[in-house]
């Protein structure tokens, strides 16, 4: 069988007999049985729309779902797949008009929908992807009764700003609450009832659902019905969880009300059901006590923390000392006599005052980096570490570029000098943080000497020296199989991938990317594994 019937098959495009008589023959045929597993897994060169599919993360009747990455927008989504029945065309222009509504709703309690489409008779949905567990995940493990009216607080909100939209979820449960680093975010809004009613079928989980819906008639008051299952079920798990009573007397009365059988009994909205739930008398109380505590406490802390920023204040200027040792006024010169030989004297200042602004820029923003998070307390421990290595390799390359400039003509040390990295994306937080594909700090300081040695063969690869960028690639090959940190592995083979790309070496290269695709899209380094399915596609 070929490839594209394979993919035809994967993807159900095929009539129901064409089906079963191909399905005979994989049956059949070891090969083809190997090829479909590899193509239901995600293989590299899969594609919906713009998007590349890096691995499956659910399915159900609603559908698959896809990590996937958006090379256009350099970002991980989720896509989801609708499941192919035979709806008419009719049917699909009808779920992308419904999902192009909620594309137009963006909110913080809401998992965002950014785009959806229709490949070849496969109709697609692009998300938001959302890292971490789901409320009812969330819910199994202990947690304070106030982290609890929390998460459904936020949720509420979530299900508000879609009610004001116009827009029912029909299918709100725990499980469609996305926990993402302690944020609930309601997911999945509407998307069964996408694909339900165009089955002719009724949407919902029937635990969740209104006796209204139950007979197809659905409104907002519905959902606030499920939300009040979902809350008394999230309470009842607690109690099993503690082993004790949770005592939330205060919960129980809103409960009651949001699931009376009679819609006109609930509350007339979702702005009620919150404004109840901001009235927990415990909290109040503990608002009271705490008020005291800090007064008193207050002075004692502030002499405390302001000689710890007079200390730390001092220690957050390292990088000039660093910069000052490397940038050297003989590395400027040579660099100066280098460019001489080609350019004139106003080409020339032109680009030493280039390599200054690079200097000052990477020292001024290694100690803004610093006393954001040692002295001013306004950056997380977790951007400190990120940006500080992204730092650190940047001035990797900088260091081999101007400590090189005798050994190259000035044309190359001019091309590598306008291919120095860019300081200010060291301060992209949000990029690094999705491109450290779920690091712990240990194993980023233990990558961190293999990635310097990658941003130094970059550079060399930039002033032409391919033979020691070569050597300096395969030690850290070597490095990066002896570590236990797995995302650095992918880095480094796609490095070197490409570097048997250029050279002609086709069979070695693509062993080697197809190795990197593979433990990139494991480790989540899906901007990675993207850029390795472009290069894996022409082989």
């Amino acid at each position: 069988m070929t490839r594209d019937e394979l993919l035809g098959l994967a993807r159900g495009r095929f009539d129901p007999v064409s089906a079963a008589r191909l399905r005979d023959h994989v049956g059949g045929c070891d090969s083809c049985t190997a090829r479909l597993e590899r193509i239901d897994a995600g293989e590299p060169a899969r594609s919906v729309g713009r998007y590349v599919l890096l691995a499956e993360v659910g399915r159900g009747g609603m559908g698959r779902v896809y990590r996937a990455f958006d090379p256009q927008l350099e970002r991980t989504v989720a896509v989801k797949l609708l499941p192919t029945t035979d709806r008419s065309a009719e049917s699909n222009q009808g779920l992308l008009a419904e999902a192009r509504l909620m594309a137009k709703l963006t909110h913080p309690n809401l998992v965002t929908v950014y785009d959806s489409g229709e490949d070849e008779g496969v109709v697609f949905i692009a998300m938001e992807y959302v890292t971490g567990q789901n409320l009812g995940e969330w819910l199994r493990k202990p947690q304070s009764l106030q982290d609890v009216v929390r998460a459904f607080r936020e949720a509420g909100h979530g299900l508000l700003a879609a009610h004001r939209a116009g827009l029912v979820h029909r299918d709100f449960k725990p499980a469609n609450v996305m926990m993402q680093r302690g944020v609930a975010k309601v997911g999945d809004f509407g998307l069964a009832t996408l694909v339900t009613r165009a089955q002719g079928e009724i949407a919902g989980t029937d635990y969740y659902m209104a006796p209204e819906q139950l007979r197809g008639e659905a409104d907002a008051r519905s959902d606030q019905y499920a939300f009040g299952r979902s809350l008394a079920e999230a309470l009842e798990v607690q109690r099993k969880v503690h082993r004790r009573k949770v005592e939330a007397g205060w919960l129980e009365k809103i409960i009651e009300r949001t699931t009376a059988k009679d819609p006109q009994a609930r509350f007339p909205s979702m702005v009620q059901v919150l404004q109840a739930l901001e009235h927990d008398p415990a909290a109040r109380r503990r608002r009271l006590l705490s008020r005291s505590a800090v007064v008193l406490s207050l002075g004692l802390a502030v002499v405390a923390v302001l000689a710890a920023r007079w200390q730390t204040r001092a220690s957050c200027s390292g990088g000039d000392e660093r910069m000052a040792a490397t940038w050297t006024t003989a590395a400027r010169q040579a660099t100066e006599a280098q460019l001489a030989t080609a350019l004139q004297p106003d080409a020339v200042r032109a680009q030493l005052e280039a390599m200054d602004a690079w200097a000052a820029s990477w020292r001024q923003l290694k100690e803004r980096v610093c006393l954001a998070t040692r002295v001013r307390g306004e950056q997380s421990d977790e951007l400190f570490s990120l940006k500080t290595l992204c730092l650190d390799r940047q001035f990797a390359h900088f260091a081999t570029v101007v400590g090189r400039p005798g050994d190259v003509e000035a044309s190359t040390l001019l091309a590598a000098i306008a291919e120095l990295p860019r300081v200010a994306d060291c301060d992209d937080g949000e990029a690094l943080i999705a491109a450290q594909g779920g690091e712990s700090p240990e194993e980023r300081a233990a990558a961190a000497p293999i990635r310097e040695q990658l941003e130094h063969s970059v550079a060399l690869y930039s002033l032409g020296q391919d033979v020691a960028a070569d050597a300096v690639v395969t030690e850290a090959l070597r490095m990066a199989r002896a570590t236990s940190v797995k995302a650095v592995l992918p880095e480094v083979l796609y490095l070197s991938g490409q570097s048997l790309l250029a050279k002609g070496e086709t069979k070695e290269a693509r062993a080697q990317l197809e190795e990197a695709f593979n433990l990139a899209a494991a480790a989540r380094q899906d901007s990675v594994a993207a850029s390795i399915a472009t290069e894996l596609l022409p082989l």
